[in-house]
């Protein structure tokens, strides 16, 4: 059995633990409602996103030149059916990739402020 010096260190020890295991205890439900708000953002924000992108993102897609879609149209059936299917990947390839980029962006700033409360709440509560 530890006694004098040695016993006080591991009895402050022991507070220090279980008032850092309180403070994350108390820490948990929040950060799951933090978690769900995030989700709930990155949903939302996907979904503005995809309708900007897809609306904003169709005439450069069909631009001729560096980019666009520069596919000569011919009016027979299997060319038709050949051409609008091109167009359309093409047109899905344009959106997707603004799409990913922009959404990447804002998803991982608003994970880097969660991140952030997460921490300065962490630390005030393992300082009180």
């Amino acid at each position: 059995m530890l006694t004098g010096p040695a016993a006080d260190r591991r009895s402050r020890l022991e507070d220090s633990l279980r008032s850092l295991e309180s403070g994350m205890e108390a820490l948990t439900p929040e950060l799951k409602s933090e978690i769900g708000s995030l989700l709930e953002e990155a949903e939302r924000a996907a979904s503005e996103a995809f309708l900007s992108e897809a609306v904003g993102g169709v005439a450069p897609a069909l631009a001729e030149g560096k980019g666009g879609f520069d596919r000569v149209f011919h009016d027979d059936p299997a060319s038709a059916v050949v051409y609008r299917d091109r167009l359309v990947r093409h047109l899905e390839e344009a959106v997707r990739g603004g799409l990913e980029t922009k959404l990447a962006r804002e998803v991982c700033s608003r994970v880097d402020q969660v991140q952030e409360g997460i921490v300065s709440r962490r630390d005030r509560e393992c300082n009180h």
